[in-house]
């Protein structure tokens, strides 16, 4: 009973399988290899979390976040700080 997690962590996506895997778009010439580790809000997202924004609730947060990559919808995509890939 050394281990306890029944089953292994992945190691993340990169933004080109986060892509491939969800149809998304990137207007913006993203670093492919990034690797996405985690989930998180928009709000608490750090640079290796995707978050997403779908609508005006959290749309003013996004301004702020420190998220790798975001998938939202295009009329969200200025909104976005440079530093965030926009999916």
């Amino acid at each position: 009973m050394g281990n306890r997690h029944f089953f292994d962590r992945p190691q993340g996506l990169t933004v080109a399988e986060i892509i491939a895997l969800t149809g998304a778009e990137s207007t913006q010439v993203a670093p492919a290899s990034l690797l996405i580790k985690s989930v998180a809000p928009v709000d608490l997202a750090g640079p290796t979390d995707l978050t997403f924004v779908d609508g005006n609730k959290f749309a003013d947060a996004l301004a702020v976040t420190r998220a790798g990559a975001c998938l939202m919808p295009k009329r969200f995509a200025d909104r976005a700080p440079s530093g965030v890939i926009v999916l």
